[in-house]
């Protein structure tokens, strides 16, 4: 068994859905930013160092987080990664309706 109740299965294949709409939402944003500013590489190098960034910002604080509460109810942190997962689907599809409506 995974952490706490779920099979560890259901929890490689919710890791592989979330790495796979990250390069999904990353291969959008370079086209859709090509398209508002021009297909340049400004625009592909400002799309992956956004991508890079958050990746390390987001597992230094969440990390650091999570280590905190693990130990007192293991199933927490997986709960707020289900969370932020909904809250950054959310963000995205913003994003990406609303660049679209932007002008060069």
């Amino acid at each position: 068994m995974g952490l706490g109740s779920y099979p560890e299965s259901l929890l490689y294949l919710l890791f592989f859905l979330s790495g796979i709409s990250g390069l999904i939402y990353q291969v959008v944003w370079v086209r859709v930013f090509g398209n508002v500013f021009g297909n340049t590489v400004y625009s592909a190098s400002l799309v992956v160092a956004v991508f890079m960034l958050g990746l390390g910002a987001g597992s230094y604080v969440a990390g650091r987080w999570a280590d905190r509460r693990y130990a007192a109810n293991p199933e927490q942190p997986l709960r707020a990664y289900g969370y932020f997962e909904i809250a950054i689907a959310a963000l995205g599809a913003a994003i990406a309706l609303a660049l679209p409506q932007t002008r060069p």
